[in-house]
């Protein structure tokens, strides 16, 4: 998955703000994994840091979900995953 994370053009990363946090989405259609005729879509966020990455020299956090939703918004596909995990965690 690193390599497709990496594969994300710069220019195609969305600038949003999920409640006080900015950060940037994109996503890597029709991607293939485990061998399977069966696509899923990586939504990837990246989020500034404020410590540098010695190997990329960057300073970004990157995440990703993994989700077989092809139509749902990059921004909103990772505020309803904040909301799950939130509910989660306050569930815990």
């Amino acid at each position: 998955m690193d390599d497709k994370i990496g594969s994300v053009a710069k220019g195609s990363l969305e600038k949003i703000r999920l409640n006080t946090q900015e950060m940037e989405v994109a996503d890597i259609p029709d991607y293939r994994p485990f061998g399977g005729d069966r696509p899923y879509r990586p939504v990837i966020r990246r989020i500034r840091d404020s410590q540098t990455d010695m190997f990329s020299g960057e300073a970004y956090t990157y995440r990703g979900i993994l989700t077989d939703d092809t139509e749902t918004p990059n921004g909103n596909v990772v505020a309803f995953y904040n909301a799950w995990g939130r509910a989660s965690a306050s569930s815990t």
